[in-house]
């Protein structure tokens, strides 16, 4: 029998909650406060929400709860650091798929934790990190160079997939895995000059 797709009304359902306000928590959304928005992931996780297909809901969300002795065991974890959770649009959603795949087979699990603005701010981790455990951290999404910084100086593997660029010519200590905007742009802009345009703007983060 074919397993049911998981709806924003299912999750809405399970958790007693208006169905816009999961959709703001799935698409991270102004407008909801940070508890309600863990909550509603972390259901979207356990149900099987295809958006996080790609995340263990114990994995994605540890519980503080357990002991701290079982917490420090060595596990094989692969950390990602993200400042966003994907929808199924975004490009880091089929290579995490992959990564998950490709971790699996080597005995790694590969587990979430969001950078929240304050973590940003006060260059500190996400509560859900526990170093112990980490063999390697990978970090999507994350532009802030001192963060970067951070990450960078806990001694542990770090791979950036397109992350801050280089200033002054320095180079993060890490791995990186950079995405060619510069040549997308530049064929970009010539194709509007070719066809007559001139006035050409620019609306993103410029750490890309």
């Amino acid at each position: 029998m074919m397993k049911k797709k998981v709806t924003i009304q299912d999750i809405a359902d399970a958790l007693g909650i208006s169905r816009n306000t999961v959709s703001k928590a799935i698409n991270n959304s102004e407008g909801i406060a940070e508890a309600t928005k863990e909550r509603i992931l972390k259901k979207a996780a356990e149900m099987g929400y295809k958006q996080f297909s790609y995340l263990g809901a114990l994995n994605a969300f540890p519980d503080p709860s357990r002991h701290a002795a079982e917490q420090r065991m060595p596990s094989g974890e692969i950390a990602l650091f993200t400042t966003m959770l994907f929808n199924q649009s975004h490009f880091a959603s089929t290579m995490l798929d992959r990564f998950h795949q490709e971790l699996s087979q080597m005995g790694y699990t590969l587990n979430t934790h969001r950078i929240k603005p304050e973590n940003l701010r006060d260059l500190s981790l996400p509560m859900t990190f526990i170093r112990e455990r980490v063999s390697g951290i990978v970090c999507i999404e994350t532009f802030s160079r001192p963060y970067a910084g951070m990450v960078c100086s806990l001694g542990i593997p770090v791979l950036f997939v397109d992350g801050p660029s280089k200033e002054g010519g320095y180079s993060l200590p890490c791995d990186q895995l950079l995405m060619d905007n510069t040549t997308g742009l530049s064929r970009f802009v010539h194709e509007m000059l070719q066809i007559g345009k001139r006035r050409i703007g620019f609306i993103g983060d410029w750490m890309h």
